[in-house]
């Protein structure tokens, strides 16, 4: 279905709509965390090109697709919001503004703005695990076979890491990220561009 590829970033909205205000109603909704990241995206670009010499069958092609995000990460806490104060772990919600250099197949930029939801949960003293979904509207500025011209897009991501805390407030994060690039239907074509992100960010609290 064409919609598919904006139901994240709509699940992610309506959340931030229903929890938000009471957060912001009881002052439960505070800045807890700030993060600054980058990594390395890798990809193919897989497409059918022309007629083989033959004049039968589509030769397939296939281009690199790679990418070093830069990111921000502000994360608010959500646990006193929806009634978990005495849970271990954190749920938080927050905004990622990213510019994120593609080297592959060109170089160009990805730029856009993403709302997220982090899990982190503590395994030891200094070392927590987390799970995050990303979603948001963004500028690809790269032309391709599979989303065609430059423009607007949209970047869901899903990911895991570990967090290692080296301080009371401070922690060095690694983690890996599943990214899909899709146009959501508004123009043709909207083949999706998949894609695998390593991810290492610094993380201060709150």
């Amino acid at each position: 279905m064409k919609d598919k590829p904006l139901r994240l970033f709509i699940l992610l909205f309506v959340f931030s709509l229903v929890s938000l205000p009471r957060a912001i109603a009881e002052d439960s909704f505070r800045l807890s965390e700030i993060a600054f990241g980058t990594g390395y995206a890798f990809g193919d670009l897989k497409y059918l090109g022309d007629l083989d010499p033959a004049g039968y069958d589509l030769v397939r092609e296939e281009d690199d697709f790679n990418v070093i995000p830069f990111f921000v990460s502000f994360g608010y806490g959500l646990n006193s919001a929806i009634g978990i104060e005495e849970h271990r772990g954190d749920l938080l919600f927050g905004l990622e503004p990213f510019i994120n250099l593609i080297s592959k197949p060109d170089d160009n930029v990805e730029a856009g703005l993403a709302l997220f939801l982090k899990y982190d949960y503590p395994v030891t003293e200094k070392t927590d695990i987390y799970l995050e979904a990303l979603a948001g509207p963004m500028y690809f500025g790269s032309d391709t076979k599979l989303q065609g011209d430059r423009g607007f897009a949209f970047l869901d991501q899903v990911g895991t890491g570990v967090k290692w805390h080296f301080a009371d407030d401070k922690s060095v994060n690694l983690g890996y990220r599943f990214r899909h690039i899709s146009n959501a239907g508004l123009r043709e074509p909207n083949k999706a561009i998949n894609s695998h992100a390593i991810i290492i960010s610094l993380s201060k609290y709150y």
